[in-house]
């Protein structure tokens, strides 16, 4: 196997970890309308959200 044939996973991969980032980023977002701002629910709805994001990058990205 050379160079140009690398294995590399396919997009939809990608698109259902985003999917699953961006949805568990609404349910802290959720939590945190019902409970009140908390510095840990606030990290990890926006670590959640950076995921799904980078993710969703990856999805769409060209080869």
């Amino acid at each position: 196997m050379n160079n140009s044939e690398k294995r590399t996973l396919p997009r939809w991969v990608f698109a259902i970890i985003a999917i699953g980032g961006l949805m568990a980023s609404g349910i802290y977002l959720g939590i945190i309308s019902a409970e009140g701002v908390t510095s840990i629910r606030l990290v990890e709805a926006i670590g959640f959200g950076l995921l799904g994001l980078i993710m969703f990058w990856g999805a769409i990205q060209s080869r």
